[in-house]
């Protein structure tokens, strides 16, 4: 039982303010901490504008923040927020949307049918990783021929609609053909196709210009393989907890009996890195196929790196951080300097690295690009970091 109000307003055409008949109208109540159903779903309001692009809530309840979404076809979604006790009707107003289409298709070339096309603002690493393969009861709400994603946000475990630019998804047809609409234009997006039991595609700084339309946009889907590896250390003995990387990125560790298992990587070669600078280090290429056969690897120990950190005046800097990347390393390798500004970093593989000093909470800094492994005798002089820029306003 709660105290209920009703919502009225009226959704309109950003340009030349007409109204918009037709148009959906949902209102999301408590925004960031929504009301739930019984089902653990959140609880929305949805109606219709008629022909004046009028529309009415009822029984909505009082109280709490509110959230109104509205979308009409070849329109952008819009939104606007409705604060506890407001009495003015509300006005939405929605801009010219555009739409995207093409194909997604196996690796094979064959349509890719029942895969999901996002469209979405280019994102991280966790929010790409959360993307699911497969379609989820309650994750998103019809939005034309499109649907708009409700995130689960990784930073704190909330439930609520994404901030536009939406996340935009459509599922491919039996021909593989879909069609995004609401898309906001002149914005740089990431769309990326997913069907289980395959690699994502993904296309990047795509944009929609109502003015120019854009040629259909088709998604290859990647063949989806398996890697496993038994990495020893330079005695012969399975080496725990030692990352392995691709010239992209991580692929994560391996376990305490030295066994690293992959499941999604690409079929084909692959470069690969494993390291860890008082262990060794293994540098190769390895044919990655659709079933994971072990392979065993064995460290070798690597080169080293060494020299002295020294101030800008000449004297040791003791206990600052020297971070050294190996070219195609995605990850800095870290030693802090001793007393005498002395440090040395062991098992790196041979060749070229970007050297870096950093002292925490101090004004210094130094990097040095295409240092050559293995060097001694290396001198990282600190220099004071630029002052930053302040803001000012100048009245003439």
């Amino acid at each position: 039982i709660y105290a209920a109000r009703t919502v009225r307003g009226r959704v309109i055409a950003a340009s030349g303010g007409s109204p918009i008949p037709g148009a959906r109208v949902e209102a999301v109540v408590g925004h960031r901490y929504p009301i739930y159903d019984d089902a653990g779903s959140a609880r929305t309001w949805q109606t219709r504008t008629d022909t004046d692009g009028a529309f009415e809530l009822e029984r909505v309840p009082a109280g709490k923040p509110l959230l109104l979404l509205a979308d009409a076809p070849g329109f952008q979604t819009s939104e606007v927020y409705v604060e506890p006790g407001a009495t003015t009707p509300a006005t939405i107003r929605l801009h010219v949307g555009g739409a995207i289409s093409g194909r997604v298709r196996l690796p094979s070339g064959a349509p890719a049918a029942g895969a999901y096309v996002f469209l979405c603002p280019p994102v991280n690493n966790e929010i790409r990783a959360w993307l699911p393969d497969t379609w989820r009861p309650g994750f998103a709400e019809p939005l034309g021929k499109t649907e708009v994603i409700w995130q689960l946000d990784p930073q704190n475990g909330e439930v609520g609609p994404v901030r536009p630019p939406w996340i935009l998804a459509a599922r491919a047809d039996a021909d593989g053909r879909y069609t995004l609409d609401h898309v906001e234009l002149d914005y740089g997006y990431l769309a990326t196709a997913r069907l289980s039991g395959y690699l994502p595609a993904e296309a990047t700084q795509i944009v929609v210009a109502q003015e120019q339309g854009r040629a259909p946009l088709d998604l290859h889907l990647r063949a989806k393989g398996s890697l496993r590896l038994r990495i020893l250390d330079p005695a012969g003995k399975p080496a725990g907890r030692m990352p392995v990387y691709t010239h992209e990125h991580p692929l994560g560790p391996s376990n305490a009996e030295g066994i690293a298992a992959f499941d999604r990587l690409p079929v084909g070669p692959l470069s690969l890195w494993i390291h860890w600078h008082d262990v060794g280090v293994w540098r190769g290429r390895m044919e990655i196929g659709p079933n994971a056969v072990e392979q065993t690897v064995r460290l070798e120990l690597g080169h080293t790196l060494s020299g002295r950190a020294l101030d800008a005046d000449g004297k040791p800097l003791e206990d600052v951080a020297v971070y050294v990347t190996p070219r195609r390393f995605s990850e800095g390798i870290r030693a802090n300097t001793g007393p005498d500004g002395s440090f040395s970093i062991p098992n790196l593989p041979k060749g070229t690295a970007t050297v870096q000093l950093w002292r925490r909470g101090g004004p210094q800094f130094d990097k040095q690009d295409a240092i050559a492994i293995p060097s001694q005798d290396l001198e990282l002089r600190a220099e004071p970091m630029p002052e930053p820029l302040v803001d000012a306003t100048i009245t003439l």
